[in-house]
């Protein structure tokens, strides 16, 4: 159940689609970070902790607590900073997108 636009007022900013292809990183009760379109866009909104953002996405999707359906989690658009904290995460390259394989 997401909250988000709905009970809690969104900036427009950071407004998101609240559908099941959809994570939300929260950061002190703030939008740090999105996951969108089964976890094809990465937008993040709190550069600070990109690392963090990222290391626990993973770990979600490693648990089956984020996109419990889907083997890999492949993503396509995401900062340019990103590269380090993704291959720390465990994900892999693959031509210009990054993989994680369960």
């Amino acid at each position: 159940a997401c909250v988000w636009g709905k009970a809690l007022s969104c900036p427009p900013e950071k407004s998101f689609p609240a559908i099941p292809s959809t994570a939300v990183a929260l950061r002190q009760g703030s939008i740090a970070a999105i996951l969108e379109k089964k976890a094809k866009v990465l937008r993040v909104f709190e550069e600070t902790c990109l690392r963090d953002v990222i290391v626990e996405l993973a770990a979600a999707f490693r648990g089956r607590r984020l996109f419990a359906g889907q083997k890999r989690m492949v993503v396509s658009q995401y900062p340019k900073a990103a590269g380090d904290a993704f291959r720390e995460a465990g994900f892999i390259r693959e031509m210009q997108d990054y993989a994680l394989y369960l």
